[in-house]
Protein backbone atom coordinates (compact mmCIF):
# COMPACT_ATOMS: atom_id res chain seq x y z
CA UNK A 1 0.00 0.00 0.00
CA UNK A 2 1.27 3.49 -0.90
CA UNK A 3 1.14 6.13 1.80
CA UNK A 4 1.13 9.93 1.62
CA UNK A 5 3.88 10.34 4.20
CA UNK A 6 4.10 14.12 3.78
CA UNK A 7 0.37 14.43 4.40
CA UNK A 8 0.58 12.13 7.42
CA UNK A 9 3.40 14.19 8.95
CA UNK A 10 1.45 17.44 8.45
CA UNK A 11 -1.63 15.80 9.99
CA UNK A 12 0.36 14.75 13.06
CA UNK A 13 1.97 18.16 13.50
CA UNK A 14 -1.45 19.82 13.60
CA UNK A 15 -2.59 17.55 16.44
CA UNK A 16 0.41 16.90 18.65
CA UNK A 17 3.52 18.55 19.98
CA UNK A 18 6.33 18.64 17.40
CA UNK A 19 8.49 16.16 19.31
CA UNK A 20 5.68 13.64 19.78
CA UNK A 21 4.45 14.06 16.19
CA UNK A 22 7.89 13.42 14.70
CA UNK A 23 8.46 10.39 16.93
CA UNK A 24 5.06 9.05 15.94
CA UNK A 25 5.81 9.67 12.26
CA UNK A 26 9.18 7.91 12.42
CA UNK A 27 7.78 4.84 14.19
CA UNK A 28 4.82 4.61 11.79
CA UNK A 29 7.05 4.89 8.75
CA UNK A 30 9.46 2.26 10.05
CA UNK A 31 6.86 -0.24 11.29
CA UNK A 32 3.79 0.36 9.09
CA UNK A 33 4.22 -2.96 7.29
CA UNK A 34 3.48 -4.87 10.51
CA UNK A 35 -0.18 -3.88 10.09
CA UNK A 36 -0.30 -6.46 7.30
CA UNK A 37 2.30 -8.94 8.61
CA UNK A 38 1.31 -12.30 10.06
CA UNK A 39 4.49 -12.44 12.15
CA UNK A 40 5.35 -8.83 12.98
CA UNK A 41 8.72 -7.87 14.44
CA UNK A 42 6.93 -5.65 16.95
CA UNK A 43 6.36 -8.77 19.04
CA UNK A 44 10.09 -8.86 19.80
CA UNK A 45 10.26 -5.26 21.04
CA UNK A 46 10.33 -4.21 24.66
CA UNK A 47 6.93 -3.31 26.20
CA UNK A 48 7.92 0.37 26.27
CA UNK A 49 8.81 0.44 22.59
CA UNK A 50 5.73 -1.62 21.70
CA UNK A 51 3.63 1.14 23.24
CA UNK A 52 5.28 3.77 21.06
CA UNK A 53 4.80 1.71 17.91
CA UNK A 54 1.17 0.91 18.74
CA UNK A 55 0.37 4.61 19.21
CA UNK A 56 2.02 5.40 15.87
CA UNK A 57 0.15 2.66 14.02
CA UNK A 58 -3.16 3.69 15.55
CA UNK A 59 -2.57 7.28 14.42
CA UNK A 60 -1.69 6.08 10.92
CA UNK A 61 -4.87 3.99 10.63
CA UNK A 62 -6.97 6.97 11.76
CA UNK A 63 -5.24 9.21 9.22
CA UNK A 64 -5.98 6.65 6.50
CA UNK A 65 -9.66 6.76 7.47
CA UNK A 66 -9.60 3.10 8.41
CA UNK A 67 -9.34 2.70 12.22
CA UNK A 68 -10.45 -0.92 11.82
CA UNK A 69 -7.07 -1.62 10.22
CA UNK A 70 -5.39 -1.09 13.58
CA UNK A 71 -8.00 -2.97 15.60
CA UNK A 72 -7.83 -5.94 13.22
CA UNK A 73 -4.05 -5.97 13.71
CA UNK A 74 -4.55 -5.95 17.49
CA UNK A 75 -7.05 -8.79 17.20
CA UNK A 76 -4.54 -10.94 15.31
CA UNK A 77 -1.72 -10.43 17.79
CA UNK A 78 -1.53 -10.61 21.62
CA UNK A 79 -0.41 -7.04 22.16
CA UNK A 80 -1.49 -4.90 25.07
CA UNK A 81 -0.90 -1.31 26.07
CA UNK A 82 1.63 -1.56 28.87
CA UNK A 83 2.21 0.65 31.86
CA UNK A 84 5.08 0.63 34.27
CA UNK A 85 4.32 -1.62 37.21
CA UNK A 86 4.35 -0.33 40.79
CA UNK A 87 7.83 -1.74 41.46
CA UNK A 88 9.30 0.12 38.49
CA UNK A 89 7.64 3.35 39.60
CA UNK A 90 8.98 2.91 43.14
CA UNK A 91 12.51 2.30 41.84
CA UNK A 92 12.28 5.40 39.68
CA UNK A 93 11.18 7.50 42.67
CA UNK A 94 13.74 6.01 45.02
CA UNK A 95 16.76 6.03 42.72
CA UNK A 96 16.19 9.22 40.71
CA UNK A 97 16.87 11.92 43.27
CA UNK A 98 16.80 15.47 41.95
CA UNK A 99 20.18 17.02 42.65
CA UNK A 100 19.26 20.68 43.23
CA UNK A 101 22.91 21.72 43.62
CA UNK A 102 23.75 20.22 40.24
CA UNK A 103 20.74 21.93 38.66
CA UNK A 104 21.66 25.35 39.99
CA UNK A 105 25.31 24.85 39.04
CA UNK A 106 24.14 24.13 35.51
CA UNK A 107 22.05 27.29 35.56
CA UNK A 108 25.14 29.20 36.66
CA UNK A 109 26.98 27.92 33.58
CA UNK A 110 24.10 29.04 31.38
CA UNK A 111 24.22 32.48 33.01
CA UNK A 112 27.75 32.87 31.71
CA UNK A 113 26.34 32.71 28.16
CA UNK A 114 24.37 35.88 28.72
CA UNK A 115 20.91 36.97 29.80
CA UNK A 116 19.41 35.99 26.43
CA UNK A 117 19.96 32.33 27.34
CA UNK A 118 19.80 32.58 31.10
CA UNK A 119 16.37 34.16 31.52
CA UNK A 120 14.46 31.55 29.46
CA UNK A 121 16.15 28.85 31.56
CA UNK A 122 14.83 30.37 34.79
CA UNK A 123 11.27 29.97 33.50
CA UNK A 124 11.48 26.19 33.76
CA UNK A 125 12.46 26.65 37.42
CA UNK A 126 9.84 29.27 38.29
CA UNK A 127 6.90 28.19 36.10
CA UNK A 128 7.53 24.47 35.63
CA UNK A 129 6.94 24.62 31.87
CA UNK A 130 8.25 22.13 29.35
CA UNK A 131 11.25 23.34 27.39
CA UNK A 132 9.36 23.95 24.15
CA UNK A 133 6.58 25.75 26.00
CA UNK A 134 9.07 28.22 27.50
CA UNK A 135 10.24 29.44 24.10
CA UNK A 136 6.77 29.39 22.53
CA UNK A 137 5.49 31.55 25.39
CA UNK A 138 8.35 34.04 25.02
CA UNK A 139 7.70 34.31 21.28
CA UNK A 140 4.00 34.98 21.84
CA UNK A 141 4.64 37.60 24.51
CA UNK A 142 7.18 39.29 22.26
CA UNK A 143 4.67 39.25 19.39
CA UNK A 144 1.43 40.12 21.22
CA UNK A 145 2.63 41.78 24.41
CA UNK A 146 2.12 40.56 27.95
CA UNK A 147 -1.35 42.12 28.00
CA UNK A 148 -2.50 39.58 25.43
CA UNK A 149 -1.36 36.73 27.64
CA UNK A 150 -1.55 37.69 31.31
CA UNK A 151 -4.81 38.06 33.26
CA UNK A 152 -4.26 40.54 36.13
CA UNK A 153 -7.50 39.49 37.83
CA UNK A 154 -6.40 35.89 38.26
CA UNK A 155 -2.67 36.59 38.30
CA UNK A 156 -2.21 33.87 35.70
CA UNK A 157 -0.48 33.51 32.39
CA UNK A 158 -3.31 31.98 30.37
CA UNK A 159 -1.72 29.60 27.93
CA UNK A 160 -5.12 28.15 27.09
CA UNK A 161 -5.85 31.23 24.99
CA UNK A 162 -3.51 29.86 22.32
CA UNK A 163 -4.23 26.71 20.33
CA UNK A 164 -0.59 25.57 20.16
CA UNK A 165 -0.73 24.81 23.89
CA UNK A 166 -3.90 22.70 23.59
CA UNK A 167 -2.85 19.42 22.06
CA UNK A 168 -4.05 15.87 22.37
CA UNK A 169 -1.11 15.19 24.63
CA UNK A 170 1.04 17.44 26.81
CA UNK A 171 -1.19 20.48 27.21
CA UNK A 172 -0.53 23.49 29.39
CA UNK A 173 -3.30 25.77 30.67
CA UNK A 174 -2.09 28.32 33.23
CA UNK A 175 1.01 29.43 35.12
CA UNK A 176 1.33 31.77 38.09
CA UNK A 177 4.35 34.06 37.59
CA UNK A 178 5.73 35.57 40.80
CA UNK A 179 5.79 39.41 40.81
CA UNK A 180 9.50 39.86 40.05
CA UNK A 181 9.32 37.36 37.22
CA UNK A 182 6.29 39.11 35.73
CA UNK A 183 8.24 42.34 35.35
CA UNK A 184 11.16 40.50 33.76
CA UNK A 185 8.78 38.82 31.31
CA UNK A 186 7.38 42.19 30.29
CA UNK A 187 10.85 43.55 29.57
CA UNK A 188 12.39 40.53 27.84
CA UNK A 189 12.56 41.19 24.10
CA UNK A 190 15.13 38.74 22.77
CA UNK A 191 14.35 36.65 19.69
CA UNK A 192 15.36 33.13 20.73
CA UNK A 193 14.18 29.66 19.79
CA UNK A 194 14.50 26.33 21.56
CA UNK A 195 16.65 24.96 18.73
CA UNK A 196 18.95 27.96 18.94
CA UNK A 197 19.23 27.53 22.69
CA UNK A 198 20.14 23.84 22.35
CA UNK A 199 22.75 24.58 19.66
CA UNK A 200 24.50 27.07 21.92
CA UNK A 201 24.54 24.60 24.80
CA UNK A 202 25.94 21.81 22.63
CA UNK A 203 28.64 24.07 21.26
CA UNK A 204 29.87 24.51 24.83
CA UNK A 205 29.46 20.86 25.76
CA UNK A 206 26.39 21.40 27.95
CA UNK A 207 23.20 19.36 28.01
CA UNK A 208 19.79 20.90 28.60
CA UNK A 209 18.44 20.39 32.11
CA UNK A 210 15.12 22.14 31.59
CA UNK A 211 13.19 18.88 31.99
CA UNK A 212 14.94 18.25 35.34
CA UNK A 213 14.04 21.82 36.34
CA UNK A 214 10.39 21.06 35.59
CA UNK A 215 10.58 18.00 37.86
CA UNK A 216 12.24 20.10 40.57
CA UNK A 217 9.41 22.67 40.34
CA UNK A 218 6.74 19.98 40.72
CA UNK A 219 8.60 18.43 43.64
CA UNK A 220 9.08 21.60 45.67
CA UNK A 221 5.44 22.58 45.14
CA UNK A 222 4.19 19.20 46.31
CA UNK A 223 6.62 19.09 49.24
CA UNK A 224 5.55 22.63 50.10
CA UNK A 225 1.92 21.62 50.52
CA UNK A 226 0.33 22.18 47.10
CA UNK A 227 -1.98 19.28 46.29
CA UNK A 228 -0.91 16.82 43.62
CA UNK A 229 -4.11 17.60 41.69
CA UNK A 230 -3.15 21.29 41.46
CA UNK A 231 0.47 20.51 40.56
CA UNK A 232 -0.81 18.26 37.77
CA UNK A 233 -3.19 20.95 36.53
CA UNK A 234 -0.53 23.66 36.49
CA UNK A 235 1.80 21.39 34.56
CA UNK A 236 -0.89 20.51 32.03
CA UNK A 237 -1.97 17.11 33.30
CA UNK A 238 -5.69 16.61 33.86
CA UNK A 239 -6.19 12.92 34.62
CA UNK A 240 -9.57 11.26 34.21
CA UNK A 241 -11.03 11.38 37.71
CA UNK A 242 -14.56 11.60 39.08
CA UNK A 243 -13.20 13.58 42.04
CA UNK A 244 -11.45 16.08 39.79
CA UNK A 245 -14.26 16.39 37.27
CA UNK A 246 -17.22 16.71 39.65
CA UNK A 247 -16.02 17.63 43.13
CA UNK A 248 -12.60 19.22 43.54
CA UNK A 249 -12.72 23.02 43.15
CA UNK A 250 -9.52 24.61 44.50
CA UNK A 251 -9.35 28.30 45.37
CA UNK A 252 -6.76 29.44 42.85
CA UNK A 253 -6.07 32.73 44.64
CA UNK A 254 -5.02 30.70 47.69
CA UNK A 255 -3.06 28.34 45.44
CA UNK A 256 -1.28 31.27 43.81
CA UNK A 257 -0.32 32.75 47.19
CA UNK A 258 1.02 29.37 48.32
CA UNK A 259 3.11 28.98 45.16
CA UNK A 260 4.54 32.48 45.56
CA UNK A 261 5.46 31.69 49.17
CA UNK A 262 7.29 28.51 48.11
CA UNK A 263 9.09 30.16 45.19
CA UNK A 264 10.02 33.45 46.87
CA UNK A 265 13.56 32.51 47.98
CA UNK A 266 14.30 30.97 44.59
CA UNK A 267 12.83 33.92 42.68
CA UNK A 268 15.17 36.29 44.53
CA UNK A 269 18.12 33.98 43.99
CA UNK A 270 17.53 33.55 40.27
CA UNK A 271 16.35 37.00 39.18
CA UNK A 272 18.01 39.60 41.44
Amino acid sequence: MDFDWYGFKAWLLKRYSRKYALNCFNYAKHYHEVLFDSDPEILTLSPFKQNLVLKALKALSIYLGDPALFYEFRRRHPLKWSRRDSTSIFKSLFNSRIDADELFNWLGRVKELGYKYYFPSTLAFLLGLRAGEVFTMLHLIREKGLEGYYNPQTGALEHFRFSMFLRRTKNVYISFPPPLLLGKLRDFNEDITYNGFIKILRRLGLNSKLQEARKWYATILRDGGVSSEVVDLIQGRVPASVFLEYYYRPDFLTVKAKIFEILKPFESKLLD
